[in-house]
């Protein structure tokens, strides 16, 4: 007993000595869980979980962003703990100095791991919780998803915590036990002054470095849709390496050019960043070099993200340019359909100055029936179609209701007619909408003299005459054909839709859209319903969760690779304390050690960003000739925001670091 009780008094002391190390260790592990946590907590929320069940596209954006998060949040937390771990090799070799048995030695490190988790994961929660609220206000500010903005909590998002986070620490316990066993007692007598002294690497591994990312471009180069899959994981896996050995020689040169430079001016602080930066190169390589890689990755998935941003953003600005039509309804008829014709050359000609925008296609998620697909088009589409044959498109009333459905196959329609039966019902439906729920809808004006044609290259939703509908099916556009009822409803509330003004309008034509809607679904159980004012907030809805995405990865990113480079200076702090008090002792000043320290700290964070912003440039030449995506204006952009944020960091990191390595002395700002 007295022997356990001296072993967990050394224990508890060895705490003490190192609580600066544990509670960055813990700090850096909360931020990577606060992070997952308040993705969790947004994506979490029903208003959202509708919006992503609804559409297969969102559903694997989101999907895809949750796995980046949590690979992001996980390798640096496992850097951490590979950093932390390194630290402790003194402490373990005390350990086994005193003669700790393996099973005590494995009880303290992992119970030390769990209460690490434990707090990292109460400081993670607590904080993901707090700051749940302003990202919030940020994600419905951009997409406009009604909900009441609360400081939020996702029990969802504690289980994905707990499932994704909790391996970590045990592993990261394991992986201490493993390196405590491995860590030999002589490692105490080992002075870490003299381990400056330690060979440079020889330049043909800079060389084969250079290789190596050589053959990762080549290899890059090869990439087609079809080989993405085969050559991503080798080509990433050969360029973190040859990255590797490249940080290596940039090192060595960085440091012998500090030295010379140094001597050369009689300045002692070039001279002893050189010696910090040569005995820092193999503990910061590896870091470096992953944190390099993953910005390259992390800068060309963002710019593309913002590319594809941009072009949504263009999409819609053109839906207040759409065809005049605001509401429509698919009454679902027979569902068969003849097979595909002949289409002519001329009809293949698109319009590349306007884009055909989808409201609601029912056939993605029915593949089978195509012809149940409704477009809706700009008028300068249709016309262009129209003028191919002569034909044109004749005015359509602003605030139009528009009824279709595909007759029985048995019953074939006639250009120009709506069956009575179909007429009365939608008359009917009119009168209960403009009566019983007070809609500003007119009965009267209901219009059968139009057909809804469908398009054979694209369900298309418009009005024809009965001319251009003659016209076009002799020449094969059409593979079906269905009713049309137009009725006058709200031109304020359509108007409004179109120039962005008038607000009342606006809301009185969402008020109308929403109570037709809910009656549609009552009187038509197999229908769809089709509006352009909920089609425009939907889009603006899916536009928004895309920005927001964007700007969450981009923070994901910058707090991983920052941050990661952050821990790891702080805890190098911790081992360099001795040598820069004794640097003071011999009379250098604290102006000169403020110095060194930035001369060490901003290379860190600097160089990573430099060489991933060269293999983001190759990357970009990937995607432009692989994609034909031009993202250079985005990296730009990208790059020069990194610039500012790194620098930020980099000063924060050098304040810090002063801090603890004079802790007596009050210094100056950073």
């Amino acid at each position: 007993m007295p022997r356990n009780a001296s072993i967990a008094a050394l224990t508890w002391a060895s705490f003490r000595r190192r609580i600066g190390q544990y509670s960055t260790y813990a700090f850096s592990a909360a931020i990577a869980i606060m992070v997952y946590y308040i993705f969790a907590i947004v994506f979490s929320s029903p208003e959202v979980t509708s919006q992503i069940d609804e559409n297969l596209r969102l559903e694997g954006l989101f999907r895809g962003s949750a796995v980046i998060v949590a690979v992001f949040s996980a390798v640096f937390l496992w850097y951490g703990t590979i950093i932390f771990t390194g630290q402790r090799k003194r402490e373990f070799a005390l350990y086994r100095l005193h003669g700790m048995s393996r099973p005590v030695l494995f009880g303290i490190i992992l119970g030390e791991q769990v209460a690490v988790g434990l707090l990292a994961s109460a400081i993670g929660l607590g904080g993901g919780v707090l700051l749940s609220r302003f990202f919030l206000v940020i994600f419905q500010s951009l997409t406009g998803i009604p909900g009441v903005i609360t400081i939020g909590h996702s029990l969802t998002g504690f289980f994905e915590v707990t499932a994704v986070f909790l391996p970590f620490f045990l592993i990261a316990g394991i992986l201490s036990f493993i390196t405590a066993l491995l860590t030999p007692v002589r490692t105490l007598f080992h002075s870490q002054r003299s381990m400056q002294g330690r060979p440079r690497p020889p330049k043909f591994l800079s060389v084969l470095g250079v290789g190596l990312v050589t053959i990762g471009y080549v290899l890059s180069t090869r990439v087609t849709m079809d080989t993405i899959l085969q050559l991503f994981l080798p080509v990433v896996g050969i360029t973190i390496v040859g990255t590797f050995l490249v940080f290596q020689g940039i090192h060595v040169a960085l440091a012998s050019w500090y030295r010379r430079r140094g001597n050369t001016l009689g300045d002692p602080v070039l001279i002893s960043a050189g010696g910090n930066l040569m005995f820092r190169r193999k503990n910061y390589g590896l870091v470096l070099a992953t944190v390099a890689v993953m910005n390259a990755i992390a800068i060309t998935g963002i710019g593309v993200l913002l590319v594809f941003y941009s072009d949504a953003t263009s999409v819609r600005e053109q839906m207040t340019r759409l065809s005049q039509v605001d509401i429509a309804f698919e009454i679902s008829g027979d569902s068969d359909v003849p097979g595909p014709q002949e289409i002519p050359e001329t009809a293949m000609q698109p319009n590349l100055s306007t884009q055909i925008l989808e409201f609601s296609s029912p056939a993605s998620q029915f593949p089978d029936s195509p012809e149940s697909a409704a477009w809706i088009v700009s008028r300068s589409q249709i016309e262009n179609l129209l003028s191919v044959q002569g034909g044109t498109l004749p005015p359509i009333p602003r605030g139009t209701l528009l009824f279709y459905t595909r007759p029985p196959s048995d019953q074939p329609a006639s250009p120009g007619t709506l069956p009575p039966e179909v007429l009365g019902r939608v008359q009917r439906f009119i009168e209960t909408l403009a009566w019983q729920d007070a809609l500003p809808l007119d009965p009267s004006m209901v219009i059968t003299k139009q057909l809804l044609p469908q398009w054979i290259l694209g369900s298309t939703l418009a009005v024809m005459s009965d001319a251009d509908y003659q016209v076009l099916t002799e020449n094969g556009f059409f593979r079906t054909n269905k009713y049309v009822a137009t009725i006058q409803a709200v031109p304020a509330g359509a108007a409004a839709v179109q120039t962005g003004e008038d607000p009342e309008g606006i809301k009185a034509l969402r008020k109308v859209d929403r109570v037709m809607e809910q009656r549609f679904s009552q009187e038509w159980i197999d229908g769809e319903y089709f509006s352009l004012s909920l089609g425009m907030d939907e889009f603006y809805r899916y536009v928004g969760l895309y920005f927001f995405i964007i700007l969450f990865m981009a923070l994901v990113v910058f707090a991983g690779n920052a941050g990661l480079v952050f821990f790891r200076s702080i805890t190098d702090a911790y081992t360099a304390r001795h040598r820069f008090i004794l640097m003071q002792k011999i009379g250098v000043s604290v102006s000169q050690i403020r110095a060194i320290v930035r001369a060490e700290i901003i290379p860190g964070f600097y160089l990573p960003l430099l060489v991933g912003g060269v293999h983001t440039a190759f990357a970009l030449r990937v995607l432009e000739s692989v994609l034909g995506l031009s993202v250079w204006g985005a990296f730009i952009g990208l790059s020069l925001g990194y610039v500012v944020l790194f620098g930020i960091c980099a000063l924060a990191a050098s304040r810090v670091y002063q801090t603890i390595v004079l802790p007596q002395e009050k210094i100056p700002g950073a």
